[in-house]
């Protein structure tokens, strides 16, 4: 049990089951944990997969909640099991949302129609109804606290247009 929960602690932290052949690290988990640890193969393939499944079946429950945003898979396996329910959601945006990706990726277009089309997609985004509408208003919140350069630029581009003095 203190392997697996060792274990899952150094996944969980991002420090890797090689750090267990140092042999001064080995000894301060050993002397405070009172065990002695495996090597770091037999510790690998031991306790990992116990980690692995656990992991899994958080990611599972997630899903049963809500999209999950963590990896491109989870969202897309989310999206692919709940695509009856969202269809209308996603019809709701037709092609246009399409469009907005498309002219925000052609080369050559200004700080202001990109800002324009940044706004116009926010503002469909609020608009969307009901309970599926809050997962997609809550993402996007998470998406642009991710992102405080658009406030920067939004700033920029009422410079460029005289609405704003510097």
């Amino acid at each position: 049990m203190v392997g697996e929960d060792l274990c899952g602690g150094f996944l969980a932290a991002g420090i890797p089951i090689k750090k267990l052949e140092n042999p001064v690290f080995r000894e301060v988990l050993e002397s405070n944990l009172g065990i002695k640890l495996q090597h770091e193969k037999l510790f690998r393939i031991k306790h990992i997969p116990k980690c692995y499944k656990g992991i899994m079946e958080c990611i599972k429950e997630d899903l049963k909640e809500g999209p999950a945003w963590g990896t491109w898979v989870d969202a897309a396996s989310f999206y692919a099991k709940h695509l009856s329910e969202l269809e209308p959601v996603i019809n709701s945006f037709g092609n246009k949302a399409a469009r907005n990706i498309s002219e925000l990726e052609e080369a050559g277009l200004t700080l202001h129609n990109s800002l324009a089309i940044v706004s116009m997609t926010q503002d469909k985004i609020k608009s969307i109804p009901g309970s599926k509408g809050n997962i997609f208003k809550e993402k996007l919140v998470r998406v642009l606290a991710k992102n405080p350069g658009l406030k920067t630029l939004k700033e920029v581009d009422l410079v460029i247009q005289g609405q704003l003095q510097t």
